[in-house]
């Protein structure tokens, strides 16, 4: 089971943003996992992606936004989604909680909270 809780994501956010040599991807993820904690502690939740796995490492989530794909790439772990580049992680875990906060921050972008102004 892929730790998403609060604790993990922001543990996560912080290791990704201390990697060497990053992307404007990977930024785009740390700032998804703490939305999401943010999300969280509101008492909105998301479902969790259900993965299938597809032999060789490499793990698949349909969604209704698009898919997520994660798999294992010259040694480290990769996570690409809708409209995401190829992002780059130490483990399975994390990459797969990439994909889960990312689907989670769409999904959340989409909701009207009581005091959004919009």
């Amino acid at each position: 089971m892929t730790d998403t809780s609060d604790k993990a994501l922001l543990a996560l956010a912080d290791r990704v943003e201390k990697m060497q040599g990053r992307s404007h991807w990977d930024a785009a993820a740390a700032a998804a996992f703490r939305a999401i904690v943010a999300g969280r502690q509101a008492g909105v939740q998301v479902k969790p992606l259900v993965w299938s796995d597809e032999g060789n490492d490499q793990f698949i989530a349909q969604t209704v936004i698009g898919w997520y794909h994660v798999g294992l790439s010259n040694g480290r772990w990769a996570m690409m989604g809708p409209n995401i580049g190829d992002t780059r992680l130490s483990s399975l875990n994390d990459a797969k909680a990439a994909a889960q906060a990312d689907y989670e921050a769409r999904i959340r972008a989409a909701l009207k909270g009581p005091n959004d102004d919009q």
